[in-house]
């Protein structure tokens, strides 16, 4: 299971990468990044995980940078605060 983990950790880092340069990068990454975030969140809520509602919506919000170009300094900054802080624990 460490094997899987440490590959979501990966991933959510991406993700932060994603929400970083969200400028630089073409909408299908920032989609698929969004979509990613949201099915892994609702996933992981539905098996009781409510930190993992915090994914779908960091998810959501990448797909309103994408869809209508809505991006908050402070929203990003939380954003890829939590997503780093998930992506340290399970890369441990």
């Amino acid at each position: 299971m460490k094997p899987i983990i440490r590959i979501l950790g990966l991933i959510d880092l991406t993700c932060v990468l994603l929400i970083l340069f969200s400028s630089l990068f073409p909408e299908n990454w920032l989609m698929a990044g969004g979509g990613y975030l949201i099915l892994k969140g609702g996933l992981f809520g539905l098996l009781g995980d409510i930190v993992s509602y915090f994914d779908l919506i960091v998810g959501l919000y990448l797909l309103l940078i994408v869809a209508l170009g809505l991006s908050s300094t402070v929203v990003s900054v939380v954003a890829m605060l939590f997503l780093v802080q998930k992506a340290v624990f399970s890369l441990l």
